[in-house]
């Protein structure tokens, strides 16, 4: 599965400047991977596509495209001293229309 964060707005500021360097994470069955962050911002724009390889789902197909699995993709702020800082959370629920299109290589078990 292919996973294209293009930008995010409004997110929180949490830095005393008042804003915030923003990555996002992705997270899918078992896997969970990132983007770079960007400095001092809360529109930021990453451009970027995560890879995730080797996705296993389980189940008839007919079920998984009924009822496709959920993306969460969770939004913090990147700090060298202090620990991550949570911005924001998006939970993709319906893939139906757009699962199969996103360059999925899929295991049926």
């Amino acid at each position: 599965m292919r996973a294209y964060i293009f930008q995010a707005r409004s997110l929180i500021g949490s830095d005393d400047t008042g804003l915030s360097d923003p990555f996002a994470r992705v997270i899918f069955s078992h896997e969970c991977q990132s983007t770079q962050y960007v400095n001092e911002t809360l529109s930021p724009v990453w451009d970027e596509t995560l890879v995730f390889r080797d996705v296993t789902l389980y189940g008839p197909i007919a079920n998984i495209a009924y009822t496709p699995p959920s993306v969460c993709v969770e939004f913090y702020d990147y700090d060298v001293v202090v620990s991550l800082r949570f911005c924001s959370l998006s939970a993709v629920e319906k893939l139906n229309a757009i699962f199969f299109t996103l360059g999925c290589t899929l295991k049926l078990l």
